[in-house]
């Protein structure tokens, strides 16, 4: 899935297999990963 996406990010708390498939690795769900990765790779776009 990450290969057909083009762009990919993953979880902070992901297996390591994982995070090295990835265009990118934000942070933990714990610690808001989720919303980190839309104010850096999907807002701060929108904005430009």
């Amino acid at each position: 899935m990450f290969r057909k996406s083009g762009f990919s990010i993953a979880m902070g708390n992901s297996s390591d297999d994982v995070k090295a498939q990835a265009s990118e690795v934000t942070d933990s769900d714990e610690n808001e990963g989720f919303a980190k990765a839309l104010r850096r790779f999907v807002l701060c776009q929108a904005v430009a």
